[in-house]
């Protein structure tokens, strides 16, 4: 197998398949970013599942030992750190709406009936005091401290639990770079999104590109946790439609599993990248009188002869 040229990055990457149920179960698949000497040139290889779309896995974190910090809403609900294919629980219960992991994972925060909570894995969570303003989106530096966004501000977390605002406005999901120095963020405006880059040094806040310049066959581009790489020299996201029109629901939970289920290693290797980064959409084309799209109506079947296949029907 030819390997890509540039510096590897682990990279981690949540699937949605929307069209399951509401709660919108996804994929966590661990991927091989490659960093080239120019972002035109940087390529995903070698796509590897780390859990399927029956537990609803999300917002997958990586943590400094390998292992990754998750969220799942469905059965035994709850924060998960997996490691080596096995998933044990740092807390159980079924109303988080956020979290964030401190890179060693000795301890997590979340959001919970707009309210903040810490919990070191083993222990009782304890509730930390923010007087009116509701937490809506966390984050820790690689030093540990934890950041919070609120609908005004973002604010860092003290360790006696006092607020420090570091930059007022709305704050989206967003990531530091590893030095601390710079973050980045999501802001919603009227038009879609913006991606946007703080710099602590400068005090800059930067726009580097709106969801609107996105030429997609969809028709309303949406960002999602942007992370920078380990230099801090890229700036790595995702767009995902939140238009079902255009076929998601095929593309997601049809034709990528059929690939993953029933394709060679070769045919992985070469397909599965880019239907998960939306480089390449899938679709899937049959009929027959009388059956059209009807698929549990269609007749025709395929028997092997030696080494070729007999097909019968229309």
């Amino acid at each position: 197998m030819i390997q890509p040229a540039g510096k590897r990055i682990p990279l981690l990457l949540e699937v949605p398949q929307p069209c399951i149920d509401q709660g919108r179960p996804a994929d966590l698949y661990q991927a091989d970013y490659y960093q080239a000497s120019e972002p035109a040139l940087d390529r995903v290889h070698r796509l590897r599942a780390l859990a399927d779309s029956s537990s609803d896995e999300r917002h997958p974190i990586p943590l400094s030992d390998g292992s990754v910090g998750y969220h799942t809403e469905r059965e035994r609900a709850g924060l998960y750190r997996l490691q080596d294919g096995l998933a044990r629980p740092v807390l159980l219960r079924n109303d988080i709406d956020n979290f964030a992991a401190r890179a060693d994972g000795k301890e997590w925060a979340f959001v919970a009936d707009d309210s903040l909570y810490r919990v070191a894995p083993g222990r009782s969570p304890r509730g930390q005091e923010l007087g009116q303003r509701v937490p809506r989106h966390l984050a820790y530096t690689a030093e540990g401290q934890l950041l919070m966004a609120d609908r005004e501000a973002l604010h860092r977390l003290e360790p006696e639990g006092t607020l420090v605002e570091l930059a007022r406005g709305t704050f989206e999901q967003f990531s530091l770079s590893r030095d601390g120095s710079q973050l980045v963020y999501l802001r919603p405006d009227a038009d879609g999104c913006q991606l946007r880059v703080i710099d602590f040094h400068t005090g800059s806040d930067r726009l580097v590109k709106h969801s609107s310049g996105e030429a997609r066959v969809y028709d309303y581009p949406e960002y999602r946790r942007p992370t920078f790489t380990p230099d801090g020299s890229r700036i790595l996201y995702a767009v995902t439609s939140l238009d079902g029109s255009w076929g998601a629901p095929l593309h997601n939970a049809i034709v990528m599993p059929y690939v993953e289920t029933y394709g060679t290693e070769e045919q992985k290797r070469r397909w599965l990248p880019r239907l998960v980064s939306g480089e390449l959409i899938g679709a899937i084309a049959m009929t027959e009188p009388g059956a059209g799209s009807d698929l549990q109506g269609i007749r025709t079947s395929a028997r092997k002869t030696g080494n070729q296949y007999a097909i019968n029907g229309d």
